[in-house]
């Protein structure tokens, strides 16, 4: 009986524990990627967006003198 039960705990702890770790932590990891690349894009086109902005009232103040 107590044979039977080391194997059922061994089969379960078959992944070691860092496993369980490794898989929590995968998805975090990517949605964490996935956040910081959405967030750096938008910081992109808010920064082409003020370029933009820029370049244009540069343009302008140029164009009117």
């Amino acid at each position: 009986m107590e044979e039977a039960v080391g194997k059922t705990r061994k089969s379960a702890d078959f992944p070691p524990s860092y496993w369980g770790d490794f898989f929590i932590s995968l998805p975090m990891m990517i949605f964490g990627t996935t956040v910081d690349l959405l967030s750096a894009k938008m910081r992109v086109e808010e920064a082409a967006v003020g370029g933009q902005m820029v370049a244009f009232k540069e343009i302008g103040s140029g164009e009117e003198n």
